[in-house]
């Protein structure tokens, strides 16, 4: 507060606005009982929680190597957010700040405003969403990122542009069940993004500028399975990867959806049995009309195929 003096005498000035640094003596959980304001926030140590009321700040600075850091006060002001080390920062006001967001470690988010309304850069590191969020902050991924989904019944549904830039970034990799992702936002980048267990929907009101691979693997004993909606330009090739008995890769359309093409080529490996429960999957329910035009490639394996299922029609007009 503004009003108790601390240990050398003084008390917190929101007009300067004073600095706060938090070390690894004496962590623990700060509560604001009024609003403060402050220049640099710098949390080098874990374990620290501030909570309650609004922090306004120019800067926020957290690097960690041990223990978690949480926020759950608001976090207002045009400063930005910067998480690095490997220690972990919990979000879970509904922030207002405007500055943006800049994690290479692991970055936990609990509200659709908890990133603030400015742009995120995650490079290297992870991004986990714990509850059902709507994001509409531009987020990049870069330098082998994920972007996670860390509660079972959960969906991250993004509605900002999503740019996944470089090899190596991934999407839902965790070994649980019913953890999803929706793109509703426009998509660009390049290079190759690995979907692991559970949904990836794109969406008809994502226009498609990402020139990369979706590479459909196994993670756990968990089905993976990539949807896009009747509008949807999805000319990326696809790698299907990783298969394990009783669970499936699939490529298909949103629920609703009519018809669409997948146009660039497929390539299948590592066993992907084509049978009803096993390997890959092209799912038409029925009404729908899938047309595959690129070219599908399987591997070395006698167990590599395809089992085209769900009742719908399926067209493959490319070479096989």
């Amino acid at each position: 507060d503004t009003s108790t003096a601390n240990w050398s005498g003084d008390t917190w000035d929101n007009g300067a606005p004073d600095d706060a640094v938090f070390g690894a003596t004496g962590a623990g959980t700060v509560t604001l009982t009024e609003p403060i304001t402050a220049g640099t926030v710098d949390i080098s140590a874990g374990a620290y929680t501030i909570a309650s009321d609004t922090l306004t700040v120019n800067t926020l600075i957290t690097n960690s190597s041990v223990g978690a850091c949480t926020i759950s006060s608001i976090i207002a002001g045009d400063g930005s957010i910067s998480h690095t080390g490997s220690g972990s920062l919990s979000l879970s006001g509904n922030n207002t700040f405007t500055g943006g967001v800049y994690s290479s470690g692991i970055l936990g988010i609990y509200n659709n405003n908890a990133l603030g309304t400015g742009p995120v850069e995650v490079n290297g590191g992870d991004l986990i969403g714990y509850e059902n969020l709507s994001i509409y902050n531009s987020i990049t991924l870069t330098n082998s990122s994920k972007l996670r989904v860390g509660t079972n019944g959960r969906t991250w549904t993004q509605y900002g542009d999503l740019h996944l830039n470089g090899t190596g970034l991934s999407i839902l990799t965790d070994n649980s069940a019913n953890r999803n992702a929706s793109i509703r936002g426009n998509l660009y980048g390049f290079g190759s993004v690995s979907v692991g267990r559970g949904y990836l929907r794109i969406y008809s009101s994502c226009t498609n500028h990402y020139s990369g691979t979706f590479r459909l693997y196994r993670v756990g004993s968990g089905d993976t399975i990539l949807e896009i909606g009747d509008e949807v330009n999805l000319t990326n090739d696809i790698a299907i990867a990783n298969s394990h008995h009783g669970n499936f890769r699939r490529i298909g359309l949103i629920d609703g959806s009519t018809s669409n093409t997948f146009s660039g080529d497929i390539s299948i490996s590592g066993s992907n049995k084509a049978t009803a429960d096993d390997g890959f999957q092209i799912y038409a329910r029925a009404g729908e009309t899938i047309t595959v035009s690129g070219e599908i490639v399987t591997g070395s394996s006698q167990d590599e195929g395809v089992d085209i299922t769900g009742g719908g029609t399926v067209l493959l007009t490319g070479d096989s």
